[in-house]
C-alpha cells in the first residue's frame, strides 16, 4: 500500500468540514478496503445500472430494457430485485424509489472509470451522464462506453469512499439528534455514491454491500 489510511482520512476530515458536514474523528478508518474489482465487472455494472436508470425514470417498457440487457450479455449479473424488475413485475414506490435514486451510484461508477473528472459531493449527478451511456431507445451496444474505460486508482477510489462514509456518518448523527440533514444536496445522493464505491472496493454482491455508520 503506498498510500496511508490516516492521510486519506485527514483529507476526508478537511473535506466535509468544508461542505459543512459534522466530523467524527473517532470514525474507524476504511482497513477493509481492497484494491478496485476487475474493471469488466464494474463496466457491466455500471451497464446494468444504466438500464435500472433509464426505465425508472424513462418511458422504457420493461421487455425492451431486458431484451437489451440481454443481448448485451449482462443477465448474469443481475440482482433479483433487478430480474424481477426487467420481467415486468410492478415496483412499489419505495421499489421504484431506490431504482431512481440508484442514478447517483451510477454516476459514482461513471467516475471510478474514467467517465467524468469530478465526483464533487455537493452536486447531483450531470446531464452528461445519459450521453456516456449506450442510447437503449436506438439499441445501440456496450462497445462504444466500454472502449473509454480508465479506471482510477485504489487511491483516488479509496478516498473518495472514505469521504463518503464520514459524510454518511454526519447524516446517521444527525437523525439521531433529531436535526435536519446537513449538506447543500439530498442525503440520497451521499448514501448511494457511497454503496457504489464500497461495493468497488469489495467482493460483496451488490445488493449485500453494507452501509454501517
Amino acid at each position: 500500500m503506498s498510500y496511508s489510511l490516516a492521510d486519506i482520512r485527514a483529507c476526508s476530515i478537511q473535506e466535509a468540514a468544508r461542505l459543512g458536514y459534522r466530523i467524527n474523528p473517532t470514525l474507524p478508518l476504511l482497513v477493509d478496503a481492497q484494491n478496485p474489482r476487475a474493471t469488466d465487472e464494474i463496466v457491466r455494472r455500471a451497464l446494468i445500472l444504466g438500464a435500472v436508470v433509464a426505465g425508472s425514470i424513462g418511458d422504457f417498457p420493461a421487455s425492451i430494457l431486458f431484451r437489451w440487457v440481454a443481448r448485451q450479455s449482462l443477465t448474469s449479473g443481475l440482482t433479483a430485485a433487478e430480474r424481477r424488475y426487467f420481467e415486468g413485475a410492478s415496483p412499489t414506490r419505495v421499489e421504484l424509489t431506490d431504482l431512481r435514486d440508484q442514478v447517483e451510484s451510477l454516476w459514482a461508477m461513471a467516475w471510478v472509470l474514467g467517465k467524468t473528472d469530478v465526483l464533487d459531493f455537493a452536486h447531483v449527478a450531470d446531464d452528461a451522464l445519459g450521453i456516456m451511456l449506450p442510447d437503449i431507445e436506438a439499441d445501440e451496444d456496450c462497445s462504444r462506453f466500454r472502449q473509454f474505460v480508465r479506471i482510477r486508482s485504489a487511491h483516488e477510489i479509496i478516498s473518495a469512499c472514505d469521504l463518503s462514509y464520514c459524510l454518511h456518518w454526519a447524516l446517521v448523527d444527525a437523525r439521531r439528534r433529531g436535526e435536519p440533514p446537513p449538506g447543500a444536496v439530498e442525503p440520497y445522493v451521499i448514501v448511494y455514491r457511497r454503496r457504489a464505491l464500497e461495493w468497488v472496493l469489495s467482493d460483496e454482491d451488490w445488493d449485500a454491500v453494507s452501509l454501517d455508520t
